[in-house]
Formats: C-alpha cells, structure tokens, sequence
C-alpha cells in the first residue's frame, strides 16, 4: 500500500536519489528497473512462440498445398479441410493444456509444480517439451498425427500463457506493471504478425515445403529463450515465500541499476514484500487451490475468469479465423494472406497504442470501451453478411475485421494481463491465473467448435452473419464488465487486498482513500516486525 514503505526503516546508503517501488516515477523507474525490464522481455518470448504456433495451423486451412494432403472431397471436387478436423486441431492445442496447466487441475499442478521449484525450472523444462512436441506436426503424415502433436503440445503452451506473465507482475514497479503486463498481448501479436508473413512467403510453393517450413521455423524458439531463462534472476516474491530473504535480496539487486544515479533501499523493498506477504496470510490464512475460492477470494477468482474469457467471447474468434473467412466472402488466396498480415499489423500497434491510454484512463474504462466498439463492429459485419455477396462487400467485410483487431488490440486483447496480474492475491496469484487460464481455454475450445461451423459453407453457413450472434455476447460482457470489473491501476498489491477485503464496489474501486482502513493499516506495520522462525514457517 502507498504508506508501507512509511513503516520500515530505511536502512541504504547508496548514492543518488533513492526511491521506493511504490512511489518511483516511470522516467526514474524505466532508469532503475531496466534489467528487470529486459529480463522480463527476455521470458516473454514463450507468448511470441505461442502466438505464432496459433495462427500457423489455423492459417493452414486456407492453404491449398495442406488441404491437398491433408483434407478430403468437398464442394466441386476440391479438397478442403473439414469444419470438424479445424475445430479439433484447434481444440487439441488446449486439451492437454487443460490438463498441465489448464482447467481445475492441469494449470493448478502446473502452478503448483512453479510454486515449489521456481520459475525458472519450470519454464526451461516446458521449453525442452515443446521442441519434442514439435517433431510431431513437422513429420506428420496424416491428420490424425497433426491432432495428436497439437494435444501434446498444450503442455508446455499451460506454463507459457501464465509464467511470464506472474514473473511480470513480481519483478516490475507498480508504475511500469501496467505497461509490461500489456507487453504479453504485444508477443503473442508478434508471433501471430510474424506466422502470418511466414505462410504468406510459403504460401507460394507448390510442394509440401509450402507448410513444413513453417512448421519447422518453431525450434528457432526454444534455445535462445532457455538461455535468457537459465541466467534471469528469479522472482524476489517467490524467494520470500519460499523464506529465501537474502536470496530475494539479490535477486532484486540483479533486477535494478543502482549505478545510473537513482536507488532503491533494498532492504525495505524486501520488507514491503514480506509485509504484503504477512498480510495475505492474516486475511486469507491460506495458499492453496481451495482458498482461490474462500471468502473475498472468490471474488477476486471471478474477475480474473470472467476477464480472461471476455478475450475469447467478444468476437474475435472471426479474426482468428481471417484467411478462411475471406476466402469464403470472395477474395483470392493471396488477398486473404494479405490481410491476415494487416489485421496482426495492426494488432501491434493496436496494443502499443493502449500503452498511451492504460493509465491515463484505466483498465476498467478500456475494456468497457472496447466492448462497446466491438459490438458496433461486428453488428455492421452482420449486417454486410445479410447483403448481397460481392467483391465490394467481401472488401467491406474485410475492412471490418481490420478495425475489428485494431479495437481488440488496443482495449480488451492488452488490458486483460494487466487485469489478470493486478486482481489476484499474491500468495494465490499463479493459482488464480492457472484457474481463470483454464476456463479461458474452455471458452477458447467452445469458440473454435462454433466458428468454423458459422462460417463454413459445408457447415452453418452463417457467413458473416455470425457478427450478430457474437455482438449479442459483446452487449452481455459489457453490461458484466460495468458492474464487476474494478479499476486497479496505480494500487499496490496491498491496496488491492484491503479493497477486496472490505468488499468496495467495482465502480468505487479508483476513488476509495486506502487510508480509512486503519486497523488493517496496524496489522501491516506489525508484520513488518518478522523473526527467522516466522520467516520460516511462512
């Protein structure tokens, strides 16, 4: 909270302006944090891996090339892939990560498992997995072998979707968290933008090379990224909670650069994280799975599910489906690549333009906004898929689908991971995320089951007539996200626990004075006071 630092004695003597981690402004804390910046950048690679193993196979549907080997009969004789194997491969991607990392169990062990070893381990050990799993769909000489490498891929996929993203939220000042934990949306964008070009280049070729070399471009991720991993320093949190002080002491001093002339005292920084620490456990009492749905904690679990599965129930599952979906309204292959490459393009910056409006005005107000873009969008989609098809309106709708990513990537695709990052308790914040990831995944699945069926010809038919039914999701979000979703930009940690635990209202969240809670207050500064047995046991 904003007066911890207040409560423990400064005991630095470093050079230099010094600062607390709360307080710090962004121009001095880009200054002070920028290895901590870099190294997260460093482990945020996996999100750029997984962005570009989504739209790769999804990409591949509209390739001729694939479908020749790998479809069956379809309209005139053409050999397409079928409503049904899309939907599995997409789904196949997910079902083991529902297991490792995903829904109620997998993302819980895997949480778990990061808990007790560390971060670090468990992330180099799923990049080994994945460069394994791989093998799978590069060799792959039927279908049925494409869906099982895609299964067995989620594995590690369940460590890349919350790992780095909880590394972020531990290691970056408050001032900067918002920023980094949007970078997440940033690599996964980066990776789809980057597989996008990647099948546009191959989508050329006459031979099966056309989709192998993409396929086998995946192991240029693993290696470098075990590398930044094995030397990053691990998270000065997990090291406290793991009663490790003079390690997470280190640690912090390996994430600051105390020799650009602005400092941090070290020793209160660690102070402020044990006493958050202490808090948590004078409030919850607890760290385990079935605390994440205890008392206020049960609330804060529903923001970080609902937040996260607002990305995958807005609509932009149409997107996803771009290259098919173009196709279907009348545009030629390479059209269709084309604008696959603009709409991530687009997406990129997209997402660093919310980095402009994320603190000016909220998270809160960002998602409400998007929401309410993207419900006129796909309504004017809906309404261009009941028209007449033509290549004018195939052009519109397409047109659409790239405003559509630009208000996704700028509002809801960004924000969500800075939601997610803030709204946990920190003891129970990689269980929360392993939670509210893994019905994300469920909703993903139960998407990527409807989406090719509304938009295929041999299937639903819908066409772009599915806007109607996803605006209609978009209205029901939004109306949630009003009376739900609180605003948790410039809060510590702290603060944030006080508020939820004296139940303050989503729409009061941003103009509450943390100050009133003055019992709580007492508590905090008493945990400050810590022995080695305490430490210990904690």
């Amino acid at each position: 909270m904003a007066n911890i630092p207040e409560m423990v004695a400064s005991s630095a003597d470093s050079p230099g302006e010094i600062y607390d981690s709360i307080n710090i402004p962004v121009k001095d804390a880009v200054k002070l944090y920028k290895k901590a910046i870099l190294w997260s950048f460093a482990i945020s690679l996996g999100p750029i891996m997984e962005g570009y193993d989504v739209i790769l196979l999804g990409s591949f549907f509209g390739l001729d090339k694939f479908a020749d080997k790998y479809g069956s009969p379809g309209i005139a004789g053409k050999r397409v892939i079928s409503a049904a194997w899309q939907s599995g491969i997409s789904c196949g991607m997910l079902i083991l990560t529902l297991w490792q990392a995903g829904c109620i169990v997998g993302l819980v062990l895997n949480s778990m498992l990061a808990e007790r070893i560390g971060y670090k381990i468990t992330l180099i050990g799923s990049l080994l997995m994945t460069c394994v799993f791989i093998c799978m769909t590069f060799f792959a000489e039927n279908i049925a072998t494409i869906e099982a490498g895609a299964v067995l891929i989620g594995i590690p996929w369940g460590v890349f979707q919350t790992l780095p993203l909880t590394y972020i939220a531990e290691v970056i000042p408050i001032c900067l968290r918002g920023y980094m934990a949007t970078s997440i949306n940033l690599c996964l964008v980066t990776g789809q933008l980057i597989a996008s070009g990647v099948v546009r280049a191959f989508s050329t070729r006459t031979d099966e090379w056309s989709y192998r070399i993409p396929l086998g471009l995946q192991w240029a991720w693993p290696l470098p990224i075990i590398v930044f991993t094995i030397f990053a320093p691990e998270s000065p949190w997990w090291l406290v909670r793991q009663g490790r002080v003079e390690d997470a002491k280190k640690s912090l001093r390996r994430l600051t650069s105390p020799t650009c002339g602005i400092s941090i005292d070290i020793d209160r920084e660690i102070s402020i994280i044990q006493a958050t620490n202490e808090q948590e456990i004078f409030l919850s009492n607890g760290a385990g799975l079935a605390d994440c749905l205890k008392g206020v904690n049960i609330r804060r679990t529903e923001i970080a599910i609902v937040a996260w599965m607002i990305q995958t129930l807005c609509g932009f599952g149409l997107v996803s489906y771009a290259v098919v979906f173009l196709e279907r309204a009348g545009l030629s292959q390479t059209n269709a690549f084309s604008f696959n490459i603009g709409i991530f393009g687009l997406g990129w910056l997209g997402t660093l333009g919310s980095w402009v409006l994320l603190e000016k005005i909220g998270r809160r107000t960002l998602y409400l906004a998007g929401l309410a873009g993207m419900f006129v969008l796909l309504i004017g989609i809906g309404v261009l898929g009941a028209c007449t098809q033509g290549s004018g309106v195939s052009w519109a709708i397409g047109c659409l689908l790239l405003v559509l990513a630009l208000v996704y990537d700028i509002t809801i695709g960004p924000v969500c991971f800075a939601i997610v990052s803030e709204v946990p308790a920190t003891r129970l914040k990689i269980m929360s995320m392993g939670i509210a990831r893994s019905f994300y995944n469920l909703f993903f699945i139960i998407t990527n089951i409807l989406v090719p069926r509304m938009i295929s010809a041999e299937s639903w038919n819908w066409g772009a007539k599915a806007g109607f039914f996803w605006a209609g999701s978009c209205l029901i979000l939004a109306i949630w996200t009003y009376e739900r979703l609180p605003e948790t930009a410039g809060r510590s940690f702290a603060e944030i626990d006080l508020l939820f635990e004296h139940q303050v209202p989503a729409r009061d969240f941003a103009k509450t004075d943390i100050s009133q809670f003055s019992f709580e207050l007492e508590n905090v500064q008493k945990a400050n006071d810590f022995t080695e047995e305490r430490v210990e046991r904690v």
